[in-house]
């Protein structure tokens, strides 16, 4: 959290090997968020995040998509869902201002 940040920005790392972080559900972690924020829109923006990763469609999309541009879109339906849930169909997929990247 920067005081000089003028605006949220989230990035996506893909992991090809997933990480066992221990995790109550005993999944190991192979989608990575990260947050740029000021320090007052850090929570809000993160909640959102959060409300967004509910979705199990979007976590499914963006570990299907074939490139960022693919995942941008996901995440646009996504992010479309949240604000009116009857603009996007039912298990459609969802979008964030998120740069996207692949690790191995």
């Amino acid at each position: 959290m920067l005081d000089s940040v003028t605006s949220s920005v989230a990035a996506l790392t893909r992991l090809t090997v997933p990480i066992d972080f221990g995790s109550p559900d005993g999944e190991p972690v192979d989608l990575l968020f990260t947050l740029q924020s000021d320090t007052r829109a850090f929570l809000p923006a993160f909640s959102r995040l959060c409300r967004l990763l509910r979705s199990s469609w979007l976590r499914d999309g963006l570990r299907q998509a074939r490139s960022a541009d693919e995942g941008m879109a996901i995440l646009r339906m996504a992010e479309n869902e949240l604000a009116d849930p009857s603009a996007v169909p039912y298990g459609a997929g969802g979008a964030v201002a998120v740069e996207a990247a692949t690790a191995e």
